[in-house]
């Protein structure tokens, strides 16, 4: 069974916006705040309390000047936390005007109909934390006890999957660890099956 590889890092893709001719910017990688909904035992960028301090006006004026095709939100802390959704949801309103795609990496807790149908209509692509289907793994890897809204939330990303021609909109974000490691062949089908891109980060040792 082929692997689907993640549209926004697509071979074609990378390819189209490395030769870019018109010199005009083609993507925006933007860092909202630090919050975040869960409290992951293997987190290496805990910062919290970092308030989220981009600049919409200006986001928009780069989106309005350059010749944008991808927004890429990684990195301080969970975007679709209470503190950073607003901003994410405002940015991805200015995506969907111009026809413009948006990757972020999510625990997708906060997951709502809105951002679902963002991302069936093409303009989210996400890569989500799946590292295992066990809510007591869960709620000790996540240090949140939500496993049942966790696994609801698979559930509702699986209907608005789309991965067509080797390509596909969805990715699981995979942290093995001492905790799940034996799980990672079911993680992996579980993907293949469903069209999803599965992506594994370094082997994590949590006692």
């Amino acid at each position: 069974m082929k692997i689907n590889q993640y549209k926004p890092w697509e071979q074609e893709e990378v390819k189209s916006l490395v030769n870019q001719s018109n010199k005009k910017l083609p993507i925006l990688d933007i860092q909202l705040g630090g919050a975040c909904n869960l409290n992951c035992i293997y987190c290496d960028t805990p910062k919290y309390g970092l308030p989220c301090s981009v600049n919409l006006s200006s986001i928009e004026k780069l989106m309005n000047d350059g010749d944008i095709k991808w927004v890429y939100v990684c990195g301080l802390g969970e975007p679709t936390a209470p503190a950073n959704l607003k901003h994410l949801k405002q940015i991805l309103q200015w995506c969907k005007e111009r026809n413009i795609g948006l990757s972020m990496f999510s625990n997708m807790l906060n997951v709502d109909k809105e951002l679902l149908d963002y991302i069936d209509d093409g303009t989210l692509h996400v890569l989500f934390k799946l590292d295992t289907f066990d809510k007591d793994k869960m709620a000790y890897l996540y240090g949140q006890d939500k496993g049942d809204i966790i696994l609801r939330n698979y559930q509702a990303l699986k209907e608005v999957t789309h991965a067509e021609n080797g390509v596909t909109n969805l990715g699981a974000s995979i942290v093995p660890t001492s905790v799940n490691y034996n799980e990672l062949p079911s993680i992996i089908d579980y993907c293949m099956e469903n069209g999803i891109f599965p992506f594994n980060w370094t082997i994590r040792r949590c006692w």
